[in-house]
C-alpha cells in the first residue's frame, strides 16, 4: 500500500503542477529526464502495425517526435 500511496503523491503533484503552470512546465522535466530522446524505438499503431522511428522526445503538445 505504501507504493501505492507514493504513486498517488506524485501523480497528483504532477497535475497540480500541470494545473498551475501549464504543460511547458511538465515538457520541461520530462525532456531533461527523457531516457528514450536519441533511441531507436518500435510501437504498434491502433492498426497493428508495426513502425520504427528515432525518438527526438516530445513536441509541444506532449507528442512523441520520431
Amino acid at each position: 500500500m505504501e507504493i501505492f500511496t507514493k504513486v498517488r503523491m506524485r501523480i497528483l503533484e504532477k497535475l497540480n503542477i500541470l494545473q498551475q503552470k501549464g504543460l511547458p512546465e511538465i515538457l520541461t522535466e520530462w525532456r531533461r529526464k527523457d531516457m528514450l530522446a536519441g533511441k531507436w524505438l518500435q510501437w504498434l499503431t491502433n492498426s497493428g502495425e508495426v513502425v520504427y522511428g528515432l525518438s527526438e522526445g516530445p513536441d509541444q503538445s506532449g507528442r512523441l517526435v520520431g
